[in-house]
């Protein structure tokens, strides 16, 4: 397992500068091109966390560097912005 401090590939201004592309497809990269990284590992089990809607440990969220943190809460907060359309137009079905 590489070293969580160790540098990675992308620079943290790099992934800054991808900033308009969603967080899930910065996590989905961010994985791809550093598969081993431990931090890779933690976006990972949050990724699987919301698509299967099972438990995640959030204390691992710390082991995260600034740049991949703010990726983890774009997830989440794409995640809950998601659930709260879908829950909008399930309602919306309902009453017409």
């Amino acid at each position: 397992m590489q070293n969580p401090e160790a540098p990675v590939e992308q620079s943290d201004s790099a992934l800054q500068e991808l900033a308009p592309q969603g967080a899930l497809e910065l996590a989905q990269r961010f994985i791809r091109n550093q598969p081993s990284h431990a931090e890779a590992g933690v976006l990972a089990d949050l990724l699987h966390a919301v698509e299967t809607e099972s438990s995640f440990d959030l204390g691992s969220l710390y082991r995260l560097q600034l740049p991949r943190f703010e990726i983890a809460v774009g997830v989440l907060r794409d995640w809950r912005l998601q659930r709260y359309y879908l829950g909008e137009a399930a309602s919306f079905g309902a009453s017409h």
